[in-house]
C-alpha cells in the first residue's frame, strides 16, 4: 500500500483542490500580496531580471521559480498560481514519507497518509495553496530538504536548504535546528569513538563521560558537517553583515514586530 499512497496522495489532493483553484482564480487578478508577487514572478517568467519591486523583502527564489513556466508559454497569473498547486501536491507527498519514517511502522502506512492528509489542509496553509505566494513553495524546499537531511543525503539536502533560505529567508531557522542536531550527533559518535564508552553514555553536561568538545573544531570540518553547514550558512551571515536584518529591507529591530512578506 505503501507504492499506492504515494500516488493516491498528491494526485487526489489536486483533483480535490482544483475545483477551488479555478474558483479563486477565475474571482480576480489579485489576492493580497499578491499585488507585489505576480507581476514580479512575471516579469522574472519572462526573463526580464532588470525588473524588482523596491516593497518586495523576501529573497527571488519565489520568482525563480516562475521560469519553470517560461518554455511552456505559461507566463500568466494562472500559470504561476499553478505552481503553488503543484507544489502543495508535492507536499503532501513529502509529509507522507517524512512521517512514515518517523513513525518506522509503529502507526502504519495509513496512519502516515493520515497525517500528511490533515497537515496539508490545515486552513492557513491550504488558503496559499490557490495562490502565488512564499508559503506553499517555500515549505516545498524545507521538506524536501529535511526529507534529504532524514536520509542523510547531505548534499542535497545543502542544495534544498539553500533554496528554502532562497524563497524565505526566515526558514534559515528550520536549516540550523537540523544542522545543530548533526553536529551533536556527530561529535557524540566521535567523543564515544575517542572515549571508547558506549554512544548512549555521552553526557553534554556532568563530570562523567562529560562530552570532550576539544574534537569540535575537528569534527565540523568533516563532509557531512561541512557539506551541510557551510554554504547556505554562510550565505545568511554574509546578508545579516551588509543589509543588517533577518528579512531583506527591514532593519532587525523593526522584524520582530511587523515581519516580512
Amino acid at each position: 500500500m505503501n507504492g499506492s499512497w504515494k500516488l493516491i496522495l498528491p494526485v487526489g489532493f489536486v483533483l480535490y483542490s482544483l475545483p477551488l483553484f479555478l474558483r479563486v482564480n477565475g474571482t480576480s487578478d489579485y489576492v493580497i500580496d499578491e499585488e507585489f508577487h505576480i507581476p514580479q514572478g512575471l516579469a522574472f517568467c519572462r526573463k526580464e531580471f532588470d525588473v524588482w519591486d523596491p516593497k518586495i523583502t523576501t529573497f527571488p527564489g519565489l520568482y525563480l521559480i516562475a521560469l519553470l513556466l517560461n518554455p511552456l508559454n505559461l507566463c500568466t497569473v494562472t500559470g504561476l498560481r499553478m505552481l503553488s498547486l503543484a507544489g502543495a501536491g508535492i507536499n503532501i507527498l513529502l509529509l507522507y514519507k517524512i512521517r512514515r519514517r518517523i513513525l518506522a511502522g509503529s502507526g502504519g502506512n495509513s496512519y502516515a497518509a493520515h497525517e500528511a492528509i490533515t497537515m496539508s489542509v490545515l486552513p492557513p496553509l491550504y488558503f496559499f495553496s490557490h495562490l502565488y505566494y512564499t508559503d506553499t513553495l517555500s515549505l516545498t524546499m524545507v521538506l524536501l530538504f529535511y526529507n534529504y537531511w532524514q536520509q542523510e543525503a547531505h548534499l542535497p539536502a545543502a542544495v534544498f536548504g539553500a533554496a528554502s533560505v532562497l524563497m524565505r529567508q526566515t526558514n534559515i531557522v528550520w536549516v540550523c535546528m537540523a544542522t545543530g542536531m548533526t553536529v551533536l550527533d556527530t561529535l557524540v559518535n566521535q567523543c564515544a569513538r575517542t572515549g571508547r564508552v558506549p554512544k548512549e553514555n555521552v553526557r553534554l553536561m556532568g563530570k562523567e563521560n562529560f562530552l570532550d568538545f576539544s574534537v569540535v573544531a575537528s569534527t565540523l570540518q568533516q563532509p557531512p558537517i561541512a557539506v551541510q553547514l557551510h554554504p547556505e550558512h554562510l550565505g545568511q551571515v554574509l546578508f545579516l553583515r551588509v543589509d543588517h536584518s533577518a528579512v531583506r529591507g527591514i532593519p532587525l529591530h523593526q522584524w520582530f514586530h511587523c515581519g516580512g512578506r
